[in-house]
């Protein structure tokens, strides 16, 4: 099967044209909630890799991703994303599958702290895009905080 043209994969993406909030815990299609749902990275026109994450339950991701013209790869549910990972889902500083932290270098800070499970592989999915495998899911985020206090930990207010 061949790539879709490139006037097709210019559209929109799913994180343009999917209906429901972009949250670590809501399937952005159906509008579902839940741990552990598929996170999507999307890929530009050329199937170059983004920042742009797309949660979906499994129902949907056999059902929106594949009809697509653009490219999805799978994030390891290991991957430290900051704004997309469960431990954000209840941080002050979540927004929309993106992390605010002042800290963040994407926010022009100086780094911050993802404890990150370890690297158990690399899967390849094929049209140049491969995924770094890990064997767990981050449990700590130095920066996190619930209700104005710090929370780095699942669970754990310090």
């Amino acid at each position: 099967m061949s790539a879709p043209s490139l006037v097709e994969r210019q559209k929109p993406g799913l994180s343009a044209t999917l209906p429901h909030p972009r949250h670590p815990e809501t399937c952005q299609a159906c509008g579902g909630r839940g741990a552990g749902w598929d996170r999507w990275i999307e890929c530009d026109e050329w199937d170059r890799p983004t920042d742009v994450i797309v949660v979906l339950c499994p129902r949907c991701s056999n059902q929106v991703i594949q009809p697509s013209p653009r490219l999805y790869v799978q994030a390891w549910p290991g991957i430290a994303r900051p704004g997309v990972m469960g431990l954000c889902a209840s941080c002050d500083y979540h927004e929309a599958l993106r992390c605010l932290h002042p800290d963040l270098r994407a926010n022009g800070g100086q780094g911050l702290m993802v404890h990150q499970p370890s690297v158990i592989g690399i899967a390849c999915h094929g049209r140049g895009v491969a995924t770094t495998l890990y064997d767990g899911i981050p449990r700590r985020c130095v920066g996190r905080t619930v209700a104005g206090r710090p929370a780095p930990g699942l669970g754990v207010v310090e």
